[in-house]
């Protein structure tokens, strides 16, 4: 009909594409890629955006090699993207500054896209008990590294996965064996499990599109849950990463944590 027509094109005018490439290693494309609830979460967030993923990368590989690949150099130079999203090795080698100050950043800048990055976390297999002191360090490497790309002209936004892991572990006293906590990691106590992946693309969807949203953040009533999740630890994931991102005024600490295990 014309009415369909009319409302169609409509729909088409106010429609926006958000294209995003993701490089990093395995804690980006384990549990069917953070990517795949980047476009969910994000789409669910944002009326009328449409989100169009891209993945380069392979396991255990840094910035510095990704920075030495020609495959992605050329990926990144060709553009197609909005967002450059930037995960490194996880166990800090600290060998990415180069590839963001000469690869990354200029190519970002001239695209107008804006470099994300995707802060990792401390893990019980890679860092003992003291997650905290590990977390804290990864969060130092990815703020060195904003500092490099800002220094260069792009636009940086961080996506503090890190400290979003480390606020759901104070929210149960630290407690890192806690059902709460463990939930976020897969089997090795390394890698993020789907549920940890989906706390890490809430705080991409708040960091990358902060200036989309109000100071209540999303509305997480029209985000579908992850497979296993509840809506409260929904909610509070949504809440730990407005908060991480400057949308959201901070709360103290453990407000809102799910209770139980």
């Amino acid at each position: 009909s014309r009415l369909g027509a009319v409302f169609c094109l409509v729909s088409a005018a106010v429609a926006e594409q958000q294209n995003v490439l993701f490089l990093g290693n395995s804690f980006s494309f384990v549990s069917g890629g953070v990517w795949t609830q980047y476009k969910t979460i994000a789409e669910a967030c944002v009326p009328g955006l449409q989100v169009s993923t891209t993945f380069q990368g392979q396991g255990a590989e840094t910035l510095r090699m990704a920075g030495e690949d020609p495959a992605t150099v050329s990926m990144v130079r060709e553009g197609h993207y909005d967002i450059l999203v930037l995960q490194d090795q996880s166990e800090l080698a600290e060998s990415g500054y180069d590839a963001v100050k000469d690869v990354f950043a200029p190519q970002a800048k001239a695209h107008g896209a804006l470099l994300g990055l995707y802060e990792t976390w401390a893990t019980p297999d890679a860092d003992g008990k003291n997650l905290t002191q590990g977390t804290l360090l990864r969060k130092g490497y990815y703020e060195a590294l904003a500092k490099v790309a800002r220094e260069v002209g792009a636009e940086v936004a961080m996506a503090r996965g890190g400290e979003a892991f480390d606020k759901v572990m104070k929210s149960v006293g630290g407690d890192w064996e806690y059902p709460n906590f463990l939930h976020l990691l897969s089997g090795d106590y390394d890698h993020p499990s789907e549920l940890g992946l989906n706390l890490v693309a809430w705080t991409m969807v708040l960091s990358f599109n902060r200036k989309r949203f109000p100071t209540t953040g999303c509305d997480t009533s029209k985000v579908p849950n992850a497979p296993g999740q509840s809506d409260e630890q929904k909610i509070f994931y949504a809440k730990i990463a407005c908060e991480l991102a400057g949308v959201c005024p901070p709360e103290s600490a453990g407000a809102g944590a799910p209770a139980g295990p």
